[in-house]
């Protein structure tokens, strides 16, 4: 197994057969081996070139593993290299794979964060403490990579893999995504925790505020509304950024973390909207069932009604959505009018993508019933001139015939959507081109 400091991509070398060494010199190659060293230099160019990989050489003993790390290593000129090697003795003493590896860098170890830099020197025995915080080693490894490579290209290369110590085999490993996705899951709360208690603590809380709380937040194992309030203002930022996804994991920890079950329903809702802007409906509908079971008013449930509409509808693109959104435009009128009217335009729009799909409920109907939406606000944003238009012009029909009225709105609307009109603006004439274009199709 070799790696590099970060990694862009994995990549396995099953190895069957024989093989034997060409005589000569030592950048020729091996016998029956071109496309294993094919691949090995592959990965060198690509550490020549600031790429990184990880290659995994896997094989019954005795096919020639060995002898592919050790054209690696012939082949790596220019590149530092670091090696250690599995020893089945010394499986049971720590960190004993590690030493191997990192002792050439040691003379870079004050350049390490001071945290990272004390864990490490106990884990080698500089000091004597007590025991280290083992993700605090791992941090203490990567940044001593992370300092070598940055003089030259770095290949590590690790021989018997299998014979290194438990501790030296899960820092070495963290690295690679997949891995360190399967040893984070395969771990228990606890450990899991540790993991996050630490990062936390040496997260410089002014540089990097976001990642400190969502560590914080995912080491905490009780309800902490100031812990809470940390998350929101990284969701805030979150959002500021363009970052919706981000926010709705802020959002979805907050959530989990807040102890007044009214505030957990607000938060859960909020979550909910987020993911569901994100793209990921299952994760909002999931979001949404916990702000259902918690108290709330009014106001509260029309506009959780209307968003369960909305994720039903982009889940499955028929007409299920209409009667929930039609019944959300409907508790919103009493409450909120705005809301209100983007939860009709949202049914005008699911209506004509449903088509002849929605058997109960047609577009004029819900055109109709558009009409009964409260009056919007004076003067008319881009969406009220949309609802007025569309709502009108689908209840008269569509046809030639249509009123003068309706077809001085449908000149409204094109003209907005075009941005030629006042109530153009920034952010809803992608929505209302959609929708129109649906309505021309239709």
């Amino acid at each position: 197994m070799m790696g590099t400091t970060r990694v862009d991509q994995g990549l396995t070398l099953d190895l069957h057969g024989g093989w034997w060494m060409e005589s000569g010199a030592p950048r020729r190659g091996l016998h029956g081996r071109r496309r294993e060293c094919g691949a090995l230099d592959q990965v060198i160019a690509g550490a020549r070139t600031g790429r990184s990989q990880v290659l995994v050489l896997r094989g019954e003993p005795g096919v020639g593993k060995s002898a592919l790390a050790q054209y690696l290593v012939r082949s790596a000129t220019g590149c530092q290299v670091l090696r250690a090697v599995g020893v089945e003795s010394e499986m049971e003493l720590a960190f004993a794979g590690l030493h191997q590896l990192c002792m050439p860098m040691m003379g870079q170890l004050d350049r390490v964060p001071g945290a990272q830099r004390d864990a490490l020197s106990v884990a080698f025995g500089l000091r004597a403490e007590s025991t280290p915080n083992r993700f605090l080693v791992g941090l203490a490894v990567l940044s001593l990579l992370a300092e070598v490579a940055e003089e030259q290209p770095l290949v590590c290369v690790v021989d018997d893999a299998q014979w290194l110590d438990r501790v030296s085999a899960r820092t070495l490993r963290f690295r690679h995504p997949l891995v360190r996705s399967a040893a984070y899951r395969a771990a228990d709360p606890e450990e899991r925790r540790e993991v996050h208690r630490a990062l936390a603590e040496v997260t410089d809380p002014d540089a990097d505020s976001d990642r400190r709380a969502w560590h914080r937040a995912h080491a905490a194992v009780e309800p902490d509304e100031v812990l809470v309030g940390e998350l929101e203002r990284s969701a805030g930022r979150a959002q500021t950024r363009g970052g919706i996804a981000a926010a709705a994991a802020f959002l979805r920890r907050a959530t989990e973390l807040t102890p007044d079950s009214v505030r957990r329903g607000t938060r859960a809702a909020a979550a909910a909207q987020a993911a569901f802007e994100a793209g990921a409906p299952d994760a909002a509908l999931e979001l949404l069932a916990a702000a259902e079971l918690s108290p709330s008013d009014k106001v509260q449930h029309a506009r959780l009604t209307r968003l369960r509409a909305q994720i039903v509808f982009a889940r499955r693109r028929g007409g299920e959505a209409l009667p929930l959104l039609l019944d959300a435009a409907d508790r919103l009128a009493r409450v909120d009018d705005q809301q209100a009217r983007e939860a009709y335009l949202d049914a005008i729009g699911a209506a004509v993508f449903a088509g002849r799909i929605q058997e109960r409920i047609g577009v004029r109907e819900v055109a109709g019933a558009a009409r009964s939406a409260p009056r919007g606000p004076q003067p008319p944003q881009l969406t009220d001139i949309l609802l007025d238009g569309l709502a009108t012009y689908l209840a008269e029909g569509c046809v030639e015939g249509a009123s003068p009225g309706a077809r001085k709105r449908a000149r409204r609307v094109r003209e907005a959507v075009r941005g030629n009109g006042p109530a153009a603006e920034a952010g809803t004439a992608p929505r209302a081109d959609f929708t129109v274009h649906k309505v021309a199709a239709h």
